[in-house]
């Protein structure tokens, strides 16, 4: 049986089922939010796009072999395929961009661009999309993002990554940067309570899900990124 959560607050030295945990002390201004659920599902409009696709330029791309020897290691194969990942230090390294280069990293390890004949200048445009439209929320944001790609390619490695057509090992992966997309950093049951034109879109069943999903595919839409 789960034990109840027990109580919490400043000054507050919390277990739960044994284990000290350790809460965040801050918190999303609700201006921020608001702003967020403002602009949820009108990502791709004139006045809100271009603020989330000029940093899809392939020019942004932080990542070139050769060029951060530190970086170089860090996504080496050794380094990507073990659990101990350094997510953090990988933002440092990369300017806090690390969704776009990590996901680029990992689709090379399995040689998807050469396998899927991919345009390797739109990838970086679409995976540097990935990563413009998450918003700035303390959990759904690109380092979340960045850390359900790696575990999932972790989980994938061996015999399981390789009984999977690669169509299908690259929608695998980009379904861990997809999978938050957009995310305003609050939940659900709110957008419903609020008659969020979301909610309403999706008749009130996994609204966000849904739309995350969606803005991985409108991505495609655009020309410079399929």
């Amino acid at each position: 049986m789960t034990p109840s959560f027990p109580k919490n607050g400043p000054g507050v030295d919390i277990k739960f089922d044994g284990v000290d945990l350790l809460l965040m002390g801050h918190e999303t201004p609700p201006d921020v939010l608001l702003k967020h659920m403002d602009e949820l599902g009108r990502e791709f409009t004139a006045e809100i796009m271009p603020a989330r696709t000029l940093k899809g330029e392939a020019s942004d791309f932080l990542w070139e072999m050769g060029k951060n020897p530190e970086l170089d290691n860090l996504l080496s194969k050794e380094s990507l395929l073990s659990w101990d990942f350094d997510l953090f230090k990988l933002r440092e390294l990369t300017n806090g961009r690390p969704l776009a280069v990590l996901a680029y990293a990992l689709i090379q390890l399995h040689d998807l661009v050469k396998i899927l004949g991919i345009d390797d200048v739109k990838l970086k445009r679409y995976l540097c999309a990935f990563e413009a439209n998450y918003n700035n929320c303390l959990y759904h944001n690109p380092m979340h993002a960045a850390d359900v790609m790696h575990a999932t390619n972790y989980l994938l490695m061996g015999p399981v990554a390789n009984a999977i057509p690669p169509e299908e090992l690259l929608i695998t992966l980009l379904s861990g940067p997809a999978h938050d997309l957009g995310h305003p950093g609050v939940n659900n049951m709110l957008l419903i309570k609020q008659q969020h034109p979301v909610a309403v879109k999706y008749s009130n069943t996994s609204v966000l899900e849904n739309h995350h999903a969606a803005i991985a595919i409108d991505l495609l839409s655009q020309p410079e990124l399929d």
